[in-house]
């Protein structure tokens, strides 16, 4: 009776463990558009040189260097949030009504129509001292937050936390919204590069 008992708790608890971790397809999905991103992000700097770093379209706008700044700052930020949130009681009913929203949210946050003020902690003000170093802590922070979305086992979809513009987001969720919130602004520094008096090379 007790082996049985015992059995029954392991597969129960293998039940739940595959209920809360990602699928295959949640993974790779993950994993696709946090590459994907991050590529663009590094080959639109690759042949970027000084002036055209610090060119502004006008007086309000940001440089590209200004952008790649935030991008790089939020990077760190935003993995922290998935871990915070992982730290808070799960959900399960609130995330089911979540469930199946990432692509959704992706469109929601490149949708560049509605603008959004960044927090003061996340406004670039010239942190890093070239270039090269502002490239390598992003590789940094894009690879800690890649070797995770390749091998977490955590409950990603069955914790739940606020965001201020996009409302209740899963902390996979949150896991793509690192990917859709570069993709905004590598949009953003391109609409800089493509303006008609960025300097030529």
């Amino acid at each position: 009776m007790k082996s049985k008992f015992l059995t029954l708790v392991i597969i129960l608890g293998g039940h739940v463990t595959v209920a809360q971790t990602l699928s295959a397809e949640e993974r790779n999905f993950a994993v696709e558009m946090l590459e994907s991103s991050s590529r663009k992000f590094l080959d639109n700097l690759q042949d970027v040189n000084g002036d055209q770093w610090s060119f502004k379209p006008d007086s309000g706008a940001w440089s590209v260097g200004e952008i790649a700044e935030h991008i790089t700052l939020s990077e760190s930020l935003l993995y922290s949030i998935v871990q915070k949130t992982l730290l808070t009681p799960a959900n399960e009913e609130k995330a089911k009504s979540l469930e199946g929203r990432e692509k959704q949210l992706l469109v929601t946050v490149m949708d560049r129509s509605s603008k959004a003020q960044a927090p003061e902690v996340l406004r670039p003000s010239g942190k890093f001292a070239s270039k090269r170093e502002l490239i390598d802590a992003f590789k940094r922070a894009r690879g800690q937050t890649l070797a995770y979305a390749r091998t977490s086992k955590d409950s990603l979809k069955s914790h739940v936390a606020q965001h201020p513009v996009f409302g209740e987001l899963t902390a996979y969720q949150w896991l793509i919204f690192i990917a859709g919130h570069a993709a905004r602004h590598i949009a953003q520094l391109e609409e800089v590069k493509s303006n008609v008096n960025f300097p030529k090379i």
